[in-house]
């Protein structure tokens, strides 16, 4: 439940968040299903699940029946999608692959994955969560450590890949020589993510410096360095500065090389003054501004995602 409101949080705060449709399942579940059916390998049938996406419908039932679906196997399992899927809810979807499936022998872990989806589904509409959430019964995710809920975020037009994908994962530390210990996790496809960004006009520019670069031209200027710094990120500027107690030139060096659009220099005289040095690292020209106000003399922080970015590429949706 948390992974699942984190996400949708990430892509609102993108700017996407209307864009994005989450398919959630429990694997417990989907391999029951298959099981059920006739499935002799369950790791396999899980791997042949997590193609479905990739395969046309003749290749994806063709290795169906290589995993031990028959053909009567397959159209019931189809069946049985067509069923749940013409439903207007999750929670009816939900219901109906229960009464569907009633007298097909599912296990007990099966059970237990489909009650869990139960109570997540309705957590999720007490939460305001789940109108982005569809109920997927074959989504398996194909990474043999997951063992409970797992999900996957699209794009609601179907152009793109995954954009997130996570679940639960009870035994996995246990793998690495851990105690058994409950985790959950997901992973974020920087790609597909990139191109719903670019395709909605939210990338943003090409330059990614900071916005300020804080240097110093003495050693003991350092503690005053640093409650700017945090002053300023605070404020909601990005902001970089020497953390090798390098001399003022090579910090200026890195300054440039890291494209920071401004340097404030805290050096003895201005401080002594209550000032410090802005240097515009594209035009040269430096001017002397209150220690206290430096907030007021710098670019404001980027704009909301939407605002102040690059529009979408010529032919882009």
């Amino acid at each position: 439940m948390e992974l699942l409101g984190t996400s949708q949080a990430i892509f609102e705060e993108l700017g996407v968040g209307g864009e994005v449709v989450f398919r959630v399942n429990d694997r417990r579940l989907a391999q029951g299903l298959g099981m059920a059916l006739g499935g002799r390998d369950p790791e396999r049938l899980l791997r042949v699940l997590d193609r479905r996406e990739k395969l046309s419908p003749e290749a994806f039932g063709q290795e169906l029946g290589e995993a031990g679906l028959d053909e009567g196997a397959r159209a019931r399992l189809f069946g049985l999608l067509d069923t749940v899927s013409a439903e207007r809810s999750n929670r009816d979807a939900l219901s109906r692959l229960r009464e569907e499936t009633a007298s097909w022998g599912l296990g007990e872990e099966a059970l237990a994955g489909l009650g869990s989806l139960e109570r997540l589904f309705a957590l999720g509409v007490e939460s305001g969560l789940e109108a982005s959430w569809r109920f997927d019964p074959l989504l398996a995710r194909g990474l043999a450590y997951y063992t409970g809920t797992v999900f996957e975020a699209y794009d609601r037009r179907g152009e793109l890949r995954a954009l997130f994908g996570g679940g639960r994962y009870d035994r996995l530390i246990e793998l690495f020589g851990g105690g058994p210990v409950p985790a959950c996790g997901l992973a974020i496809g920087d790609l597909t993510v990139e191109l719903l960004l670019r395709r909605a006009g939210l990338w943003p520019s090409s330059r990614t410096g900071p916005q300020a670069y804080v240097a110093v031209a003495s050693p003991e200027l350092r503690p005053r360095s640093l409650v700017l710094v945090r002053r300023l990120r605070r404020a909601g500027f990005s902001v970089e500065h020497d953390l090798m107690d390098r001399p003022l030139g090579r910090q200026m060096k890195e300054a440039a090389r890291r494209e920071a659009r401004t340097v404030i220099l805290l050096a003895p005289d201005e401080l002594s003054r209550g000032d410090v040095i802005l240097r515009n690292m594209q035009s040269g020209q430096q001017e002397a501004v209150p220690f206290a106000s430096v907030e007021d003399r710098l670019p404001r922080p980027p704009a909301a995602p939407g605002e102040g970015v690059e529009g979408p590429a010529p032919g882009g949706g």
